[in-house]
């Protein structure tokens, strides 16, 4: 799958147009660039056009980068390279033309500077040009013409690299006549496009009406797109229109009439629901509801606090004292707006359907550059569809609403089951505070007997543990540890902290040369100590002191799981995205949807024990360099480019050893949702010469 098929060009419109054909204007069709757009091979595309021969219409993007918010018609303007910049190395930047300005209006699109930022440095071509029409709004993408200033030698410009770069820029010139800009913003586009992949790839879930529903959002105007894709990603449900303000829409009340009569929004009207109502008072300030409620209610003693104002207002209106208050809200505060419920449980369903692990963020996929983002190399094999058909998808969707509600009443004590339990888990958290360590005991057995099938056995085992031993009972502690190791619902780090209690009431654990005790005690607050120098500092620096103490250059790193993730990602790269059937479904995603099961081990065990034996015969690094050098860059779960170095993964990798990388790596294959989490806070290493080192982890 070719990367100009993944990601989507942001607004880019270049047309080309010779001397002796005059300049045509802007073309304003919009065209889907994943499914309409035919780009003509750059094999076909004449480069018989000298640069000096060709003007260039496209647009400035990035505008939210220049503090130059109005641009007039004719303002003249050049473009400069900006190497340093963090996104894009051959990023362009659009200044002013006027001598000694140097303003930033904003920068070339991805697509060509990525062409023209190595001919402007090698071969030392300049460009300018003009305004040729002015934005909708001070964000928005500006129209420009551009033409080349300046030459390099014509043996330069008769060289192979010259005339493959050129052709380049002609065939981005060329394929961006078939993808005109519709001007619109990221979260436009990218919402589209998930509408888009999810109609493509799951029609059969949905009925006519819902299917022509879907589809007439991509035909809304550019104000009624970006209204409600704003509305929808905010907490709502209710908003008043009035206060509803963004720079990129033009007019708010024609977008929400459109809006409104093709279904995607509904106004409150004199006849709301009680419910509704509620939801519209919570809206309003407390001074709004104190006029209101000084329209309809003369008496004095008032409450100041909002939810009484509002528990007053509903029961007047409810007890028909007060019928017209609906009227009276819109009389005195315009329209009241929600998203309709087709919209929301059909935009619900599409991005479901989407991110189908439910774990991916819808903000953060909208507000995303898909042109930066790089997506993983991997092929879809579809032999079976996540729903076979309507029925399966609405008994899902039933089941998730049920999960939600249950979740919801355990969270505010609705659920006497839930209530119950906090409540015990509150209890003892208290009694191990008062060293009341019997109480405590008593009630953690009780929990363990009762809930037999649950993941929080492991934590109330290891408090059982502790426990045990504060009371000086070190042989039913251990006991209990060793017991807990055979329970199959302990996992992960509540296992991994039951074998190191085992092992230290095994033996005396090893001290640290002077102890230390904390100089703050606090609930909540990060334990601070004197470190060996006499300053204040945390456990982690302290830990690094106690280390670097005994000789040695140690090094560490404070990311608990991350770094470990981190190299996991990058030694099973090959494993994580191999050809498996039915985990991949999408072009977006950054993992195989069976990662966090059981079924990726089971799956592919095989090649991870294969590729295992590999990392523990010591070619750990070798691969770790192999996957750094092929997918630097490339999204992938876990993997954090930024916050870890290849030279500081590579000693990791080569400290810790062959043995204990294969069986970290065989666990997260195996458990990766339950062993992704838990880690040691802070992980040192060092080199003992002969490329040899070691590695501490140690816990805060």
């Amino acid at each position: 799958m070719k990367d100009s098929d993944r990601r989507k060009s942001e607004n880019l419109c270049v047309h080309a147009t010779f001397e002796d054909q005059g300049a045509g204007n802007l073309c304003d069709e919009k065209v889907d660039a994943f499914y309409q757009v035919k780009i003509p091979p750059r094999s076909i595309i004449s480069t018989s056009q000298e640069p000096n021969q060709l003007i260039l219409e496209t647009l400035i993007v990035g505008r939210r980068f220049s503090i130059e918010k109005e641009l007039l018609l004719g303002t003249s303007i050049i473009l400069v390279r900006d190497p340093d910049n963090i996104k894009d190395c051959n990023a362009i930047k659009v200044l002013s033309a006027d001598p000694g300005c140097g303003k930033v209006f904003g920068y070339i699109s991805r697509d060509l500077s990525k062409y023209l930022s190595p001919l402007i440095e090698k071969f030392s071509m300049s460009f300018e040009g003009c305004v040729t029409s002015t934005p909708e709004h001070i964000f928005g993408t500006v129209p420009i013409r551009i033409s080349c200033l300046s030459l390099a030698s014509s043996n330069m410009i008769d060289s192979e690299v010259f005339r493959s770069l050129w052709a380049d820029v002609v065939h981005v010139v060329e394929s961006a006549k078939t993808n005109p800009t519709s001007g619109k913003t990221k979260y436009q586009e990218n919402l589209c496009l998930l509408i888009k992949e999810v109609l493509q790839d799951n029609i059969h879930l949905f009925t006519v009406d819902e299917l022509s529903f879907l589809e007439s959002f991509l035909s809304l105007s550019n104000d009624c797109q970006r209204l409600f894709v704003s509305l929808y990603m905010r907490k709502g449900p209710w908003f008043r229109l009035s206060t509803i303000s963004y720079v990129e829409i033009l007019n708010v009340e024609e977008a929400t009439k459109e809006l409104s009569e093709r279904g995607y929004f509904r106004l409150a009207s004199a006849e709301v629901l009680l419910d509704d109502l509620k939801r519209i008072l919570n809206v309003l300030a407390i001074p709004d509801l104190r006029f209101v409620q000084n329209i309809l209610d003369k008496r004095k003693n008032r409450s100041s606090r909002k939810q009484d104002i509002i528990t007053s207002l509903v029961s007047s209106y409810e007890g028909g004292q007060c019928p017209c208050l609906p009227a009276v809200l819109i009389k005195k505060f315009g329209v009241f707006v929600t998203i309709s419920e087709t919209a929301e449980s059909l935009f619900w369903r599409a991005q479901r359907l989407f991110f189908l692990n439910g774990e991916q963020d819808l903000s953060a996929f909208l507000f995303a550059d898909l042109q930066i983002i790089k997506y993983p190399a991997y092929n879809c094999i579809t032999t079976d569809k996540i729903f076979r058909n309507r029925s399966d998808m609405l008994s899902f969707e039933e089941a998730v609403k049920v999960a939600q509600i249950m979740d919801q009443s355990i969270e505010e004590n609705d659920s006497h089951h839930g209530s119950t339990l906090k409540w015990f888990l509150l209890g003892i958290s208290f009694l191990e505070k008062e060293h009341r360590y019997i109480d405590a005991i008593t009630l953690l057995r009780r929990l363990l007997s009762v809930f037999t099938c649950d993941s929080r056995r492991g934590y109330w085992t290891l408090r059982l543990s502790i426990a045990l031993e504060h009371i000086g009972r070190p042989t039913e502690s251990l006991t209990v540890a060793e017991n807990g190791l055979l329970d199959p619902w302990i996992r992960a780090g509540s296992r991994l902290a039951l074998q190191r209690r085992i092992l230290c009431l095994g033996k005396p654990p090893r001290q640290w040369k002077i102890p230390r005790r904390p100089l703050n005690c606090e609930a909540g607050t990060k334990s601070r100590f004197y470190g060996y120098d006499g300053e204040q500092c945390g456990v982690e620096e302290l830990a690094l002191q106690y280390y670097s103490s005994a000789g040695g250059q140690w090094k560490s790193v404070q990311s608990e799981s991350g770094i470990w993730l981190n190299i996991f990602g990058l030694l099973m790269w090959d494993i994580i995205f191999s050809d498996v059937p039915n985990v991949f479904y999408s072009r977006f995603q950054t993992a195989p949807l069976d990662l966090d099961t059981y079924n990726f081990y089971i799956s592919r065990k095989d090649k991870i024990e294969s590729h295992l034996q590999n990392i523990q015969a010591g070619m750990a690094e070798e691969i770790l360099i192999a996957s750094w050098q092929s997918n630097e860059g490339t999204s992938c779960k876990g993997v954090n480019w930024d916050r870890h170095s290849l030279s500081d993964l590579r000693a990791v990798v080569t400290c810790v050893g062959g043995s204990c990388l294969a069986s970290l790596c065989r666990h997260l294959a195996q458990d990766y949702r339950s062993w992704s989490s838990g880690m040691p806070d802070l992980l040192l290493w060092r080199f003992h010469g002969n490329y040899t080192g070691e590695s501490q982890a140690c816990r805060g």
